[in-house]
């Protein structure tokens, strides 16, 4: 089965990560996988191409690219020939499948499954282009995509409401190899040591790219009024623009102050051991699907603090905290009363974490429901 990935870029985020994770459990003698990348390249372009799976980039950066794009990708479908066709985010879902139909005009078209993994869709915190991307895209699901396969239910109910088509949704969480993220007192030890934070310190960690949607003004905000009160409590934030130097970090700073407690570290391509020096894992995002960042975490045995956007709160069940979005207030109560909790107690919360990942959240299972998807949509193919 040739199963063409298309996604919008490869550089480090939710989605990507996914794809990458994923193609490492399909069996190459029963799925033959090919990925196009429509904007740039990337650390998980690199990462997929190490393993011999073909990775192409095709640059999509400005309006004529764009409006170019269809016909140029619609040939190189022509050329790799797919039995499926799997998108990831809006403009490949998009893009993709219009391509798809101009690839074979005349009928026969190539199956396409949409991949949509936003939960709350706001316009304010979206680039224009980007909503206008999202709008078409609601029209174009009534006729191009065989499935629009989402990672959380509460995808489904905010992309109804754009418009898009009701019957026509497939509920395929996240999955996580426990295996890779798991507790290790050596990484542990050794991430501590270069930061020079104490074993005996309670370390609070977020993962993820600067962006309006993880919230980091609110993070930095409940850091501020934590640190005044807990001394023994440090924090510990990755991701791409993550860091002193970045701009938005930096006026970020400016107005909540040096936080001495604080340490950004930028993009991390060890995530295992960043999540094992960690006690406590936050997710302060307003508008989520369902996080990889805290799937990884409580498969590393941490309680976790989430806001109620997404399936954040259905994931963790009663492993943690459940805090509004957009509140910094609740979100340091939230980590003082879980720091404020007997060690044994703390980590009794994250192994019960680390098993619900391993039952109901693991990588092979989510590998299979691909598969499995792909298969049907293989048989109720039109002669």
């Amino acid at each position: 089965m040739r199963v063409l990935h298309i996604i919008t870029g490869l550089g480090v985020g939710g989605a990507e990560n996914m794809l990458d994770r994923l193609l490492t459990q399909f069996d190459p003698r029963q799925v033959s996988s090919h990925v196009i990348a429509l904007k740039e390249g990337g650390p998980m372009a690199d990462s997929i191409a190490a393993r011999g799976i073909p990775v192409e980039v095709m640059g999509l950066d400005n309006f004529l690219p764009r409006m170019l794009m269809p016909l140029r990708l619609a040939r190189r479908i022509r050329r790799i020939a797919p039995d499926v066709i799997q998108t990831w985010l809006y403009h490949a879902d998009l893009i993709g499948g219009i391509a798809a139909r101009i690839a074979r005009p005349f009928g026969g078209a190539v199956p396409v499954a949409w991949g949509v993994r936003q939960s709350v869709v706001n316009p304010e915190l979206l680039k224009p282009a980007t909503w206008r991307v999202i709008r078409s895209a609601a029209i174009a699901s009534h006729f191009i995509p065989q499935t629009i396969v989402v990672n959380a239910t509460a995808s489904i109910a905010s992309h109804a409401a754009l418009g898009y088509d009701t019957g026509k949704f497939l509920l395929i969480p996240n999955g996580f190899d426990s295996e890779r993220f798991r507790p290790d007192s050596d990484a542990r030890a050794r991430l501590r040591k270069q930061l020079g934070i104490a074993p005996e310190t309670i370390l609070v960690g977020l993962a993820g790219r600067y962006d309006p949607h993880k919230d980091y003004p609110g993070f930095l905000a409940a850091v501020r009024v934590i640190s005044l009160q807990r001394p023994d409590i440090a924090f510990v934030a990755c991701g791409e623009g993550v860091d002193r130097s970045s701009p938005n970090m930096a006026r970020l700073l400016a107005e909540y102050g040096a936080l001495p407690q604080l340490h950004l570290l930028g993009r991390q391509t060890d995530m295992p051991q960043f999540w094992a020096a960690v006690d406590i894992a936050v997710s302060a995002s307003v508008g989520e699907g369902f996080s990889n960042s805290i799937g990884e975490a409580m498969s590393c045995a941490l309680p976790c603090v989430v806001t109620n956007v997404g399936d954040s709160a259905s994931v963790i069940a009663n492993n943690g905290c459940v805090i509004p979005p957009g509140n910094a207030e609740a979100l340091s109560q939230a980590i003082l009363t879980l720091s404020a909790m007997p060690t044994e107690k703390r980590q009794a919360l994250g192994k019960r974490a680390r098993t619900r990942i391993q039952n109901e959240y693991s990588l092979t299972s989510a590998a299979q429901s691909f598969v499995n998807l792909w298969q049907s949509m293989l048989a109720q193919k039109p002669a």
